[in-house]
């Protein structure tokens, strides 16, 4: 990709930034001869950097854009012109209702206004999650974006099969990381290669094809499977590029079947070190959740799994790593918990524990 080209991906990116809240649509369909992928790979390494600077909102919003504009391109579309004052009035009223329904209630509110389900409703979720960052309301508005992106695979301009496509590339995938034994470089080049195809559907079409793959496979082949999802995890945590929360749940998907070979009775060391990649992912994930309490009282239970069998006896050092780990994982917990007071102590005990393995004499930096 020319620099030339680099550099107006970066000046569109920058007018959408900087653009008032609903004008996005109009700005990208003066652009249309940058609608291509390199755009939103551009947006995705925008969005981590913006990340890292701990400008989460700005990066939020490029990541929920840029899964829109994927979707276009896989549907050979364009963005489209706003609808009529009256339907995104409708759009703002049922968005309403889903933010003052009970937890549970989705699924029945959308049922009841199904003729307002379609990327209208995503881009107007994603302009009033922007009025709810201005107001200051962050958890509705991450709450709001992580609701759009699971509606969105549910959306009719979405429903259009691509589970043939998905499926080749998952085999494809599965592949190189088994053939490359999980190099990075392999494997990141295709998936940057099938951006569009890295999504949470690829997360489900994983769950659903694990379990018969294992049934067919002797006890060899089942352990080597494993490895490769315990690779393919790992690689994907990791990775840049995409969307960051359907990297994790694909990751998350990955540890889960590979724990379906690695049992605690019969391959304990395996099954101490996924459950601890999978405490991981659980904590690296609560940020893009309506739940966050829930991934992080995940990882909690991984990291407390991986402890029955990396003891203090047996493993000192990856027992001090697991509870560091741990006491993390209760201090993240401590302001969606009834009693933070328990937690944070419980996030003390942890650390305390750790710190009998990592002392000043012989290990000083972890220590510090």
């Amino acid at each position: 990709m020319d620099d030339q080209r680099l550099s107006l991906y970066a000046e569109l990116i920058n007018k959408l930034l900087k653009c008032p809240s609903g004008e996005q649509n109009t700005i990208l369909n003066a652009h249309p001869e940058l609608l291509d992928e390199g755009l939103v790979a551009a947006m995705q390494h925008y969005s981590e950097t913006l990340r890292q600077q701990g400008t989460t909102d700005a990066a939020g919003f490029l990541e929920n854009l840029g899964q829109q504009i994927s979707e276009f391109i896989r549907q050979g579309d364009s963005p489209q012109e706003p609808p009529s004052a009256e339907r995104q009035q409708a759009y703002v009223d049922l968005i309403q209702l889903l933010l003052a329904c009970q937890v549970g209630e989705e699924q029945r509110i959308l049922e009841a206004h199904s003729e307002l389900l379609d990327q209208g409703l995503l881009r107007m979720c994603e302009q009033v999650a922007m009025g709810l960052v201005e107001q200051h309301n962050q958890q509705a508005a991450a709450w709001l974006r992580s609701f759009a992106a699971q509606l969105a695979n549910g959306v009719p301009a979405a429903k259009a099969s691509h589970s043939i496509e998905q499926e080749a590339f998952l085999m494809q995938l599965l592949q190189t990381v088994a053939d490359s034994n999980g190099d990075p470089a392999s494997v990141l080049s295709l998936l940057s290669a099938n951006l569009s195809l890295l999504n949470t559907d690829l997360a489900a079409l994983l769950s659903n094809w694990f379990p018969g793959a294992i049934e067919q496979a002797d006890e060899g082949q089942r352990q080597a499977l494993a490895a490769v999802l315990d690779n393919l995890g790992s690689l994907l945590q990791e990775y840049q590029l995409g969307s960051s929360r359907s990297n994790l749940l694909i990751a998350i998907e990955a540890y889960t079947n590979a724990l379906r070979v690695y049992t605690e009775a019969e391959l304990s060391q395996a099954w101490a070190i996924t459950n601890v990649n999978l405490g991981i992912a659980y904590s690296k994930l609560a940020p893009f959740s309506e739940n966050p309490k829930q991934q992080i009282e995940n990882a909690i239970e991984a990291y407390t799994n991986a402890l029955r069998v990396r003891t203090e006896a047996e493993l000192p050092q990856a027992w001090a790593a697991t509870n560091f780990n741990l006491g993390n994982a209760y201090l993240e917990l401590a302001p969606f918990s009834e009693n933070p007071k328990q937690q944070i102590e419980k996030g003390i005990e942890a650390y305390t524990n750790a710190l009998r393995v990592r002392t000043e004499a012989e290990l000083p930096q972890a220590w510090a």
